[in-house]
């Protein structure tokens, strides 16, 4: 380990949670990482199971437990916690901060591994690091994913803009540096969101994070109280960032950028529409649909849109297995050619 031993601060938004926050907190106390240098922050948003008195019988060493009544969702309450993070052990000065959500797990080695790389990268600048993660499922199983990269290596926000806006929206991971934003605009939702490619608001055009492909931690299943809204904005992200990048340079990123960004929200809100006609959430599921062809006509030519719409129609055929099987599918791409130093 580096002389220099960061401080962590970990910020952890409760509600109803007492069956699952203690999985998370056990986690950060078996961390192969100096204690003193964590400090954990637990806002409870007003429950109303025993979680918050629970937390009042905890051990308070490096552990700061605040309530705030009335009942929050979503990332408004990660945006929310945030108003917390001035209360702090004297001497901490975190130099990197976390995101965990109850129920989630972070190995062992994470804390360790992800800041000496951090440190031993500070050349590059880098303004966070994602790492891989398991997925946590709603029945408690845990989930592997392949890799979006076969290798670790670094993302620069200018070189490989094109990259990480056209691919991966499904993916999950954590991230582990770039702060929590404060307040409940669409930036600050998003950038709130640990998926991979929308933390591109954090990475901005000119930054660079670090990408590890090992499973660091385990992350919960995600699921949105308004599936079209939540689309909607990351359809407005991606706008917004090609505006971004045409005002500053003057010109596209290229010709068939702006159709492969397209193709690809429009194929996550056809998947978004796949894992809620799976729930059973029948009109979330046809609205997801439907705003897929809004994004991108061009879908409709393509089979996946054939598949989804005998499968909303409930035409009795394979078209089911076929979703399950493409949407288990990964791709793993070659690391770019931006290996970090470990």
């Amino acid at each position: 380990m580096s002389e220099i031993i960061p401080g962590i601060q970990i910020t952890i938004p409760a509600y109803n949670c007492a069956d699952t926050l203690w999985k998370t907190l056990d986690s950060i106390r078996n961390q192969d990482y100096d204690r003193e240098r964590i400090f954990t922050i637990v806002v409870d948003f007003g429950s109303t199971d025993d979680t918050y008195e629970k937390l009042l019988k905890e051990n308070p060493y490096h552990l700061g437990v605040f309530q705030v009544l009335g009942k929050r969702s979503g990332d408004s309450m990660a945006s929310d916690a945030v108003a917390f993070h001035k209360y702090q052990p004297a001497g901490i000065a975190p130099t990197f901060s976390l995101l965990l959500w109850p129920g989630e797990v972070i190995y062992p080695s994470f804390l360790k591994t992800a800041t000496e790389i951090m440190i031993k990268n500070r050349q590059h600048s880098p303004k966070l690091l994602i790492c891989e993660a398991d997925i946590c499922g709603e029945d408690g199983t845990v989930k592997k994913q392949k890799p979006l990269y076969n290798d670790d290596c670094i993302i620069n926000g200018e070189l490989n803009l094109k990259e990480y806006l056209t691919h991966g929206e499904r993916h999950s991971i954590l991230c582990f540096g770039g702060g929590i934003s404060e307040g409940k605009n669409m930036q600050a939702r998003i950038s709130n969101d640990r998926r991979h490619w929308i933390k591109c608001i954090n990475l901005n055009i000119n930054a660079r994070c670090i990408y590890l492909s090992k499973a660091l931690a385990c992350v919960r299943e995600r699921a949105y109280e308004d599936e079209v809204e939540e689309i909607l904005l990351r359809w407005a992200m991606n706008i917004s960032i090609m505006r971004g990048y045409a005002a500053k340079y003057g010109r596209c990123i290229n010709d068939d950028f702006e159709r492969l960004s397209q193709m690809n929200m429009a194929s996550y809100a056809l998947w978004r529409s796949y894992v809620t006609r799976k729930k059973g959430l029948f009109k979330a599921a046809e609205d997801c649909y439907l705003l897929a062809e809004v994004i991108h006509p061009g879908i409709v030519k393509e089979e996946i849109w054939e598949r989804m719409t005998r499968y909303l129609s409930n035409q009795d055929d394979d078209s089911e297995q076929w979703l399950e099987h493409h949407y288990s599918l990964e791709e793993t791409r070659e690391a770019l050619d931006n290996p970090i130093n470990r």
